[in-house]
């Protein structure tokens, strides 16, 4: 922990490989990380979705956004 942030560390190797260390971005103690998702079945094989998520703390932010046709055959 540096200054009150989570980090995120993996020690992880493959079956015959070496271990290796994977780090991911910290999260602020007072971060939040906001999900919204919709999804509608416009015909009976065809879906639409779109959904928001976003990452909020006290000195970094970081939003995406996201559209899905899904058309089942």
């Amino acid at each position: 922990m540096v200054d009150g942030e989570l980090t995120s560390k993996a020690r992880l190797n493959f079956e015959s490989g070496d271990l290796f260390e994977v780090s991911g971005t910290s999260l602020p103690r007072d971060g939040v990380m906001p999900f919204i998702g919709l999804n509608w079945l416009a015909i009976r094989r065809l879906s639409v979705g779109a959904g928001y998520s976003g990452r909020y703390g006290k000195r970094q932010y970081d939003s995406s956004g996201r559209i899905t046709l899904n058309v089942e055959i």
